[in-house]
């Protein structure tokens, strides 16, 4: 059986899509994501995507990168 640790938790999280400007490329989204527990955390970017799937998926890896443990990245390299 192996040990689970606090920061083997996969962050889930939903991402929230505002259009703010379309007045050139790339277009200008705002991007609400909430995480779920034990990541349970709303941050908003402005990111700029050439579409609303890009800019969530922007979001959300930005998320993702806030939200993971440096702990984890310890345990790869030992």
């Amino acid at each position: 059986m192996a040990i689970v640790k606090p920061y083997d938790a996969m962050v889930l999280c939903d991402a929230i899509v505002d259009l703010i400007s379309r007045a050139q490329r790339p277009y200008q989204f705002r991007v609400t994501v909430t995480g779920k527990p034990p990541h349970a955390q709303s941050r908003t970017y402005d990111i700029g995507a050439v579409s609303d799937d890009a800019a969530a998926h922007e979001g959300i890896d930005r998320f993702v990168k806030e939200m993971s443990h440096p702990m984890r990245l310890l345990d790869a390299l030992l």
